[in-house]
Formats: C-alpha cells, sequence, structure tokens
C-alpha cells in the first residue's frame, strides 16, 4: 500500500489556474538533525517544491526557511533525500505546487507525492 496525497493547482472562477501552497503541521523536533525522503509517485504538468521551515517555541508566524540550499524540486516523478542540521525547536513543510507553462489554459497540473518516514538523531560531539 502507498500511503499518497495528491496536490493540484487550483482552477479561479474565470477558469484560470493558479500555483499552489501548503503548510504541514509544526511538529517538535525529536533530534538535532533531521533525515527526510520525499518520492513523486505521478505527475502531470506541475513542478513540487518541498521546503523545511522552522522557529523557536516562541516565536509566532510561519516559520524561516532552513536552507535554500536544501529545497527539495521535482519536476516529474522520482526520490529526493535531504538532511537537515542544527534545527530550531519546531519544524513544518511548505510544499509549493507551480503549474508548468506548457500546460494549455484550464488544465490542472497535479502531483502524487508521499514523504518516508523521517529520521531524527542527534549530533555526535567529543
Amino acid at each position: 500500500m502507498i500511503d499518497a496525497e495528491v496536490l493540484m493547482t487550483r482552477r479561479q472562477l474565470d477558469d484560470a489556474t493558479v500555483d499552489v501552497e501548503v503548510f504541514g503541521v509544526w511538529v517538535p523536533r525529536r533530534g538535532d538533525n533531521l533525515r527526510c525522503t520525499v518520492e513523486v509517485v505521478a505527475a502531470y504538468g506541475a513542478e513540487l517544491t518541498v521546503e523545511l521551515l522552522q522557529k523557536g517555541m516562541d516565536q509566532v508566524g510561519d516559520g524561516a526557511p532552513f536552507s535554500p540550499t536544501t529545497t527539495l524540486v521535482f519536476s516529474g516523478v522520482g526520490r529526493q533525500t535531504a538532511e537537515w542540521s542544527g534545527l530550531m525547536e519546531v519544524v513544518r513543510f511548505r510544499l509549493s505546487l507551480a503549474r508548468s507553462d506548457t500546460l494549455s489554459e484550464g488544465l490542472r497540473g497535479w502531483v502524487v507525492f508521499r514523504f518516508q518516514e523521517p529520521v531524527w538523531f542527534e549530533s555526535v560531539r567529543s
């Protein structure tokens, strides 16, 4: 069984399609570091970007991106793994789905994706 989710671009009242941005829930960190794998199982006319956001427990707002160098970008099917070190107190993912310019007007782009079980681990200090 594949536990996957579908994410689609939106269609507005004038039939124009627009990009979508979805935020995950805030999760308390379970270690200094996080290793996560994301897999796009199927895709049509869209590019998926997965970004890790973080913040301290006393901070408000959407959080700050961890680093642009560990952003995962999918323009088709495939699997990517990223590792983030030295995380703040809470983290969450931001998923952005951008519609491809090659799609005909009115068509929606979509992806079917899943997150593998994340791995949390501590840094080794000597």
